[in-house]
């Protein structure tokens, strides 16, 4: 197994107040830990919004660059649940 651990208290309130930047930073911080470019601008679009473009980025990029699973470790989650929106939007997706 890869894995990543993203410490959530190392966040600018300013990137979890906003979905798209918190979804761009938990990307970006990933592909770092996992040793690889990361490739944001390759995969997000607009158009479909940052839920999708992040599940396309790990989807198609991330996980296709690696031969075993990933391990994704979050300290200090609670941090999320001070901004709910970025929270409603943020745990489906984990599932």
């Amino acid at each position: 197994y890869h894995t990543v651990s993203l410490n959530l208290e190392q966040i600018d309130c300013t990137i979890l107040s906003d979905l798209n930047r918190f979804l761009r930073w938990l990307c970006a911080n990933v592909s770092h830990q996992l040793q690889l470019q990361p490739k944001l601008n390759d995969y997000w679009d607009d158009d479909i919004g940052s839920k999708v473009s992040c599940t396309l980025y790990f989807r198609s990029y991330l996980l296709e660059q690696l031969n075993s699973p990933v391990v994704l470790a979050l300290d200090e989650v609670n941090k999320i649940f001070e901004h709910p929106q970025v929270a409603k939007d943020f745990f489906p997706m984990l599932r």
